[in-house]
């Protein structure tokens, strides 16, 4: 894999779109510093190269009624990899995304449930019961926030 060398537009340009990805490239001038074509080109590069993988809406699951919000990590039973499991534990509805990690856990689950007894019933009729899960470690999120929008650096 070929590392992209980014310079500090470059780092201004990938900032916006994570704070605005609908942002028009004269925003972006706005913003950067750099004329709207010299942008374009920029995105362009950025695009092509992966570092840009695609463009996003940020949902409010709490506004459909999806309140309760967990972080799952899931210890698997050495019979089965940790890739495998991630990836049948992703595909059940109500789990947002899944990630195979280091540490005590070998998967982390990011989890979305209208109330507690809709999450019980995900936890004990889907995710518990799947083949490779010999145990599970719930962690509530109880409030949200977002550092402000940047590109690492």
């Amino acid at each position: 894999m070929e590392i992209l060398r980014v310079d500090d537009f470059d780092n201004r340009i990938l900032a916006a779109l994570a704070q605005n990805a609908r942002a028009s490239n004269l925003e972006l001038e706005a913003k950067v510093g750099l004329s709207h074509s010299a942008i374009s080109r920029r995105i362009a590069r950025l695009e092509k190269a992966g570092i840009i993988e695609g463009y996003g809406a940020r949902i409010d699951r709490a506004k459909l009624g999806l309140t309760v919000r967990a972080f799952v990590g899931v210890t698997r039973d050495p019979s089965i990899s940790a890739e495998e499991l991630a990836q049948t534990l992703a595909a059940i509805p109500g789990v947002a995304v899944g990630y195979v990690v280091t540490g005590d856990q070998d998967v982390f689950l990011e989890v979305f449930a209208r109330n507690l007894q809709d999450f019980a019933d995900l936890m004990l009729a889907r995710v518990q019961s799947v083949r490779g899960v010999a145990t599970t470690r719930t962690i509530f999120v109880m409030r949200e926030w977002r550092a402000e929008a940047g590109a690492p650096g």
